[in-house]
């Protein structure tokens, strides 16, 4: 497996203040497992994953960063960051611990067109431990990610899609400049997860708030 993974001379990486989005290592799979067996990390989707099932995902996400040179990187954090533990006690997440995925990836085709029909071939998307919520590091990683697909990869637009329900993205998707673009019901989720939100962003509007690259 070792082959697979801690490829780092052939993905391309982004940094911020806070991250280093980079390739994934097979050091990642313990706490990536943890995180998507997690009901809350999962709460928003159908079911938590197997043990089998996340190391597939991680395996897949890092093929796509070498094969294309963008993808779902995985999440590392630069600095320490504080947090509450299970007992509610102060703890910090020390400098270079995983803590997730962000990134750009294909929109899937049950996802519907922009309203007047332009075609959304990638998103964005993140998924971070919950030990990280609220501090702002989904968007500072989205954010980061956005500049890359526009800036580098110079996209005509991105989306992102999630539950209707999920206020926790939405707030990223419109901190980042996207803005709802559609509600539609998702053919392939199961009832309770069907109505969805597809929020969009075309390079022309990051260029105009962004003062683009």
């Amino acid at each position: 497996m070792t082959a697979d993974f801690d490829r780092d001379e052939n993905v391309f990486m982004l940094e911020t203040e806070r991250l280093l989005l980079r390739g994934w290592h097979e050091d990642d799979l313990h706490d990536w497992i943890e995180m998507n067996a997690d009901e809350e990390v999962r709460h928003y989707f159908p079911s938590t994953l197997t043990a089998e099932e996340s190391v597939e995902s991680a395996l897949r996400f890092q093929a796509e960063l070498v094969s294309t040179g963008f993808g779902l990187w995985a999440a590392e954090l630069k600095e320490a960051i504080p947090y509450a533990d299970d007992r509610g006690k102060p703890a910090l997440l020390p400098p270079r611990s995983f803590i997730g995925f962000v990134g750009i990836h294909p929109l899937p085709p049950e996802v519907p067109s922009m309203a007047d029909g332009t075609h959304i071939r990638y998103e964005l998307g993140w998924r971070l431990a919950k030990e990280v919520w609220n501090q702002g590091l989904a968007t500072e990683g989205a954010r980061a990610a956005r500049d890359y697909g526009f800036g580098i990869e110079r996209l005509p637009n991105l989306g992102s899609y999630t539950t209707a329900t999920n206020a926790p993205s939405r707030r990223v998707m419109d901190k980042i400049g996207m803005k709802l673009e559609t509600e539609f019901t998702h053919p392939e989720l199961p009832d309770g997860y069907k109505d969805c939100v597809l929020y969009a962003m075309t390079r022309g509007q990051w260029k105009l708030t962004n003062q683009g690259i």
